[in-house]
């Protein structure tokens, strides 16, 4: 049986570059075993096995160091506890492009509903919403308060978001009945006690919309919906809560989209 191979048939073979192995060669992680009289260098079986073990920890992300020593130095118990750890950190990120999809997710739904329901009105239940008053408006705090909502693993889809007082509908004046929050979505009612510290928002019956702005809410952006609510008699039962949830800009000039929900008796 055939026990010599050049490095151009062992790059044939493995699917590697011969400047790959090369490399590995002169950095002492695995040479070739044989050198023939005529000065040539030849890999064996051996080697090429090994070779195999090299290419598929690189696969993995086991570092150069740490091959090297596997291949050189390692025993059994040594070789899994790499292993192990290289498996612990595959889930770790396995776990952060979940929440890296999650989030892509809810951007592209929240894309796809402001199309649907632009300017639209219904009736419907509210999510839980919780949410924190920016009392002196956005500052330094306001990072701080983005942060800690999103510690919380089971508050979804943080936000900017306003507060907009019932009062508003009364004398349509924005004027210091809107004030800036930081909001977020608990889909199971179960977390509903961690959060104590934060006011929350859910109703059974709320106007629901969406509307755009291009700097601040006004009272011409949401002049529809107090129309809507005039016309047809409706009471305005506690402060609204309107989340920016998309944006677009087209020529240098910045859209937002606000999701809003009015509760209602």
């Amino acid at each position: 049986m055939k026990n010599r191979f050049l490095i151009g048939e062992v790059s044939e073979y493995l699917g590697v570059s011969r400047d790959t192995l090369r490399y590995y060669d002169k950095d002492n992680i695995l040479k070739p075993s044989v050198i023939g009289k005529n000065g040539y260098r030849y890999y064996t079986i051996e080697d090429i096995i090994k070779l195999s073990y090299v290419i598929a920890f690189r696969e993995i992300n086991i570092s150069i160091k740490e091959i090297k020593d596997i291949i050189n130095n390692c025993t059994l118990e040594q070789l899994k506890k790499v292993l192990q750890d290289k498996e612990s950190d595959i889930d770790n990120k396995i776990l952060e492009l979940k929440k890296l999809k999650k989030t892509v997710s809810n951007f592209k739904y929240d894309i796809e509903k402001t199309i649907k329901l632009l300017n639209k009105i219904e009736i419907v239940n509210s999510p839980i919403i919780f949410y924190e008053e920016l009392a002196d408006g956005m500052d330094l705090k306001t990072c701080k308060i983005m942060d800690k909502f999103n510690s919380y693993e089971y508050l979804n889809e943080v936000t900017f978001s306003s507060v907009i007082k019932k009062e508003f509908f009364k004398i349509n004046k924005v004027e210091s009945n809107i004030v800036y929050a930081i909001s977020g979505i608990v889909y199971k009612s179960d977390y509903i006690g961690n959060l104590i510290d934060y006011k929350c928002f859910k109703y059974d019956k709320c106007i629901h919309s969406i509307f755009k702005i291009n700097i601040d809410i006004t009272e011409e952006s949401i002049m529809y919906l107090k129309k809507y609510i005039d016309g047809n008699n409706i009471e305005i039962i506690g402060d609204s809560v309107a989340r920016f949830i998309t944006f677009e800009n087209k020529n240098d000039k910045t859209t937002d989209y606000i999701e809003i929900w009015i509760p209602i008796k």
